[in-house]
């Protein structure tokens, strides 16, 4: 792994970790991983099986692409990344999330995009878990008012 061209983006939710992490891929054209997006793919795939194992096999066959610098998750070749963003999946992905099964199932994945082209790596335990060895690590951090503000307007532009 070249952790020299890993630069990760950490904070709390709305905070502005997805929009910075973006916007420095496409700078730098590095690849964008948005792991919050995983988080939501996999409990997609946990709500469909009901245990972690059929759910890890279930998250290995969808197809994870970068287009114009952002994360796309892809199931039997049907972009579903706006179904991973509804409210339902969120709620299920944070309680999944706090599952150490859970993080185990894809941290291997996470470190495994890393590549010598480059990567910005966006969410929480970005700098001290997954890549603790990145060169370039950032901590992001907003006022409650103004992160109450950005998910809300998340939410209107994702109709929900």
């Amino acid at each position: 792994m070249k952790d020299k061209n890993i630069i990760t983006v950490d904070g709390p939710s709305a905070s502005g970790k997805g929009s910075l992490a973006k916007a420095l891929a496409k700078k730098l054209n590095f690849l964008s991983l948005d792991s919050g997006l995983l988080y939501r793919a996999y409990s997609y795939c946990f709500d469909k099986s009901q245990n972690h194992s059929d759910a890890k096999k279930y998250f290995s066959n969808l197809k994870i692409n970068s287009i114009d610098h952002k994360m796309h998750v892809f199931e039997k070749n049907i972009d579903i990344t706006l179904i991973l963003r509804s409210e339902n999946v969120a709620k299920s992905a944070s309680k999944l999330s706090s599952l150490k099964e859970t993080r185990d199932n894809l941290i291997t994945f996470q470190r495994d995009l890393a590549s010598d082209n480059g990567l910005v790596a966006d969410g929480r335990d970005m700098g001290t878990v997954v890549f603790p060895n990145a060169k370039t690590k950032i901590f992001l951090v907003a006022d409650e008012e103004v992160r109450a503000k950005r998910r809300f307007a998340e939410l209107i532009i994702n109709n929900y």
